[in-house]
């Protein structure tokens, strides 16, 4: 049962503008899921216990949202308990197949959206038994609650909260976290004050005017085109992951920027613009007291490129690493909100690219948490390339509107990506220009399918005899064209 207070608490800006984007169906397509893998010994009645503690301790596990009389834009409504947490749905898998168990886990993450924006908790769970000793948790929950750094979060206060259920303990009050109304309430004074009119000057300034990337897989469509968020998921392998590593270690710089360093090349390479911007995640907390938490902090910066010819892949290497900096340094001071003033009419980056390093996996009493599988939509994007770091390898997400671009077109972006990667990482002094993006598979397509052109003919016709055939055949058609005639 969802028991709220009457009271109701601004938006944080990022939960404003994710509203702004598609009003009440924001729980149809911008959602965090995840499925957190649980090895070990599991007692089911604990976890129960730690998940109702998890979410009795975080606020925003427990918000969901309500038009106030009078008022267009809704406010943060937080309930007093959840107890129907514990009564989440269980399955048991123990006798499927991997791929049927990756396929079922895939379908009920699916069947727990849409959310209902006012009327029930925004925080889904299911649970399923894989082995004897192997468990899914399957979350869902709305963008409006929760970005990637919460998903992991959340993973190391499940862990720790089933170790002190186990223990029979009780938390320490004294670690109670910085809870998330407070962040939107400290967020709209840090944005007005005047301390930080220069972070927002530095924003108005920018130029928006590159934001649309004419690629060349673009469908054509209707401005009124729904937005339907997909995603394509492939690996990098560990060998080509090694050598990025290798090469950000010479270079001082980081993976993320070697993959945003590929992924703009890419870009500039398909679309012959010299100039672009594209959105670039960070993860909001840049305070302390924000780095542990639960909540929407995640955003997209601007970051604008010029691209040449002349230039070395290492020169663009070098030059990302400024501008990330430089992005970073204001990301408290943008809101679309401000920007949006102006004559922009798309308040969101059609294009756009973040990293996540590693998640952590969380042991204590011989049971293990670690995510398993995640989809996270916390903004509208035509084409979005999420890199992360994942057992010695690079896991690439290539989440795309369905809407406008067709699956297969995206694996072979993906298959671009890849070949662009590796050449990159094997020549890091090559000049950009020269950066193999076409692999095996396309060559093959390119130099022997596409050129199979061989058809049957009469044997017993000379040359004319088969053209005048066709000429009967098709006598309205051009055979020929010398200049205008």
């Amino acid at each position: 049962m969802l028991t709220e207070t009457t009271e109701g608490f601004r938006l944080s800006l990022q939960q404003e503008y994710l509203w702004s984007l598609d009003k009440d169906n924001i729980t149809d397509n911008y959602c965090a899921q995840c499925a957190i893998l649980i090895e070990g010994s599991l007692n089911l009645t604990i976890l129960k216990a730690a998940l109702e503690k998890v979410v009795d301790k975080y606020e925003i596990l427990r918000t969901n949202f309500r038009y106030l009389p009078g008022i267009t834009i809704p406010v943060q409504v937080i309930a007093h308990n959840l107890k129907a947490l514990g009564n989440y749905k269980y399955y048991d898998f123990s006798d499927l197949t991997l791929q049927q168990q990756d396929k079922e886990i895939k379908d009920i993450l699916g069947n727990q959206l849409p959310l209902n924006f006012q009327q029930e908790s925004l925080f889904k769970t299911s649970l399923a038994t894989l082995s004897q000793n192997r468990h899914i948790l399957m979350i869902s929950m709305s963008a409006m609650l929760a970005d990637a750094k919460t998903l992991d979060n959340l993973v190391r206060e499940l862990s720790y909260s089933y170790s002190v259920c186990l223990q029979g303990e009780k938390e320490n009050v004294l670690e109670q976290p910085l809870q998330y109304v407070d962040f939107a309430e400290w967020q709209h004074e840090v944005l007005t004050a005047e301390e930080t009119e220069i972070g927002r000057e530095y924003w108005r300034k920018q130029d928006f005017s590159t934001l649309d990337l004419k690629l060349p897989i673009k469908r054509n469509l209707t401005e009124q085109a729904e937005f339907l968020p997909r995603l394509f998921t492939a690996n990098l392998t560990p060998q080509l992951s090694q050598k990025i590593q290798a090469i950000a270690s010479e270079k001082n710089t980081s993976i993320a920027n070697f993959l945003l360093a590929c992924w703009q090349v890419l870009l500039w390479r398909l679309t012959q613009q010299e100039e672009f911007t594209i959105g670039i995640g960070c993860a909001g907390r840049e305070h302390s007291e924000l780095e542990a938490t639960l909540g929407l902090f995640a955003k997209y910066l601007p970051l604008s490129f010029h691209l040449s010819d002349e230039l070395l892949f290492s020169q663009v290497l070098d030059r990302i690493g400024q501008s990330v900096k430089e992005v970073y340094r204001w990301q408290e001071c943008f809101s679309w909100q401000e920007i949006s003033k102006s004559d922009l009419q798309n308040p969101f980056f059609p294009v756009s690219f973040d990293f996540q390093e590693e998640a952590t996996t969380y042991s204590q009493d011989n049971v293990s948490f670690s995510l398993y599988k995640q989809f996270i939509c916390i903004d509208r994007f035509n084409l979005r390339l999420s890199c992360r770091s994942q057992q010695n390898s690079i896991v690439t997400d290539f989440y795309y509107d369905s809407a406008r671009f067709e699956l297969e077109a995206i694996e072979e972006l993906q298959e671009q990506f890849y070949q662009l990667v590796e050449s990159a990482a094997n020549n890091p002094q090559a000049k950009i220009s020269t950066l193999r993006i076409i692999s095996d598979r396309a060559w093959q397509k390119l130099l022997v399918e596409f050129n199979q052109t061989k058809t049957e003919y009469p044997q017993d016709k000379c040359l004319p005899q088969l053209l005048e055939s066709q000429v009967a055949k098709t006598p309205d058609n051009i055979a020929v064209v010398f200049e205008e005639q």
